[in-house]
């Protein structure tokens, strides 16, 4: 009795771990956003009946190092400007991801967004401010 309570616990154990290293395998990579949503409307923001376009691309690279965590790159480029800031990501087992920038310890140097859904090619997450982005590997 005590083996079947040990195997099942094993179980639920390696699949909860597994979740965070698919999660690091696929987020590995190129992902430009291609639109956003803002809660709790829940409508994707349309102009001229195409989801809303940005004036400026966004691209996060991720490259995983271990089970969940990694480095991570995001980079805004304007007709005007470019921007890119590097820094670490962590995924937490509850489909969180932190992102740190620099050394974290000014305003706007953590943020935390929440995986809402994904695959090998789309990729959908909150940030804290209720804002989903829809981003799509490349």
């Amino acid at each position: 009795m005590k083996n079947i309570f040990f195997i099942v616990g094993l179980f639920f154990i390696v699949t909860s771990c597994s979740k965070e290293a698919k999660l690091n395998r696929y987020i590995g990579g190129t992902w430009k956003v291609i639109s956003y949503k803002i809660e709790p409307t829940s409508k994707i923001i349309y102009v001229n009946g195409n989801p809303q376009t940005f004036s400026s691309e966004m691209t996060f690279v991720f490259k995983y190092d271990s089970e969940n965590t990694g480095k991570v790159t995001f980079k805004e480029t304007t007709t005007q400007d470019s921007n890119s800031e590097s820094g670490t990501y962590l995924l937490e087992s509850d489909d969180d991801l932190t992102i740190t920038y620099g050394l974290g310890t000014f305003p706007g140097d953590v943020q935390t967004f929440s995986i809402f859904s994904y695959d090998k090619l789309n990729l959908e997450m909150d940030d804290s401010n209720g804002k989903r982005y829809v981003l799509k590997k490349q």
